[in-house]
């Protein structure tokens, strides 16, 4: 069993690792350095979109806590939208982090108060996540302009670099032509890059993110792990989901830590399987013979015996 003393739990150590550093996000996260950078001169937006799961918030979050820890300030401001229905709300969830909004204020003097704080406190970045919940109903609705000018003003009157993530499906939820409308070429014409996140394919690159993963594990790792059946196994388990990926190992150091097992092996990620599905395990990806397993995923797209 592991030294329960640790001030810092191997979940919290695991948790800690940086994602950001991956690849799958290095583009991405130069994009967002680009764009802070050209702010500078000129108030730059850029909009950072993908399906559930591909790691947007993870990416969000972690931007802001480096540019924080480089500048030894609040440089940089993680805004997580609950669905504001109008400007009040939306102007008291970015205010959130930033100073106290005193009650019963009027829209206008909200709005001036978080200007000077942003201008006072001399923030750089905002990073606004679940974007897609203030994008209006109908093509050129009040609410569609509203928000569009208090982004605007928001970035003129501050100088701020506004980063917006949210969710891109198959249907209209933060397309190009949807985003475009929604800002009224307002911030169209100021935004730097709209960037879409990938979903992982059951391919080496799933592969290079299950090694990077493991590499940041702080509990005994099993050999039986790092073989491509595993991987494919995992993929399924998850639907290459990176979000789920992540919990998936979180969840095994959370069985390693309590000392249900000793280290993370092949009997550890499916009795995780069974703990985290509401069916009990049903259809355990772990339980698959080769012939199941196939069905699901192309093994041989998995090119190597090993990807640790």
């Amino acid at each position: 069993m592991l030294d329960k003393t640790k001030e810092l739990s191997v979940v919290e150590e695991f948790e800690n690792k940086p994602l950001s550093k991956h690849k799958v996000y290095k583009a991405v996260f130069r994009h967002l350095e680009i764009t802070r950078r050209m702010s500078v001169v000129n108030p730059k937006a850029v909009l950072v979109t993908g399906v559930p799961g591909t790691g947007k918030s993870t990416l969000a979050q972690d931007y802001i806590n480096e540019l924080n820890e480089k500048a030894g300030y609040k440089q940089g401001v993680y805004i997580k939208l609950n669905s504001p229905k109008d400007i009040g709300p939306l102007v008291t969830a970015i205010s959130e982090d930033i100073f106290h909004l005193p009650p019963r204020l009027d829209v206008s003097d909200s709005k001036s108060r978080l200007f000077s704080a942003i201008k006072n406190q001399n923030i750089k970045v905002l990073a606004i996540d679940e974007i897609q919940t203030i994008l209006p109903a109908k093509k050129g609705s009040p609410m569609a302009l509203q928000m569009a000018d208090f982004f605007k003003y928001l970035m003129e009157r501050t100088n701020v670099c506004l980063m917006m993530f949210g969710v891109n499906d198959a249907e209209n939820l933060m397309t190009a032509e949807s985003y475009k409308t929604f800002t009224q070429g307002q911030l169209f014409s100021r935004s730097n890059a709209k960037i879409e996140l990938p979903n992982i394919p059951p391919t080496q690159k799933w592969c290079s993110i299950l090694s990077y993963l493991c590499k940041h594990t702080t509990v005994p790792l099993s050999k039986d792990v790092f073989f491509s059946h595993v991987a494919a196994r995992l993929f399924v388990a998850t639907q290459g989901n990176f979000r789920l990926i992540n919990s998936y190992f979180v969840a095994a150091h959370t069985l390693v830590d309590m000392g249900e097992f000793k280290e993370i092996n092949y009997k550890c990620l499916s009795t995780v399987y069974h703990t985290t599905n509401e069916f009990m395990g049903e259809n355990n990806p772990f339980e698959f013979d080769d012939e199941e397993l196939e069905e699901k995923v192309n093994i041989d797209k998995l090119v190597c015996d090993k990807w640790a």
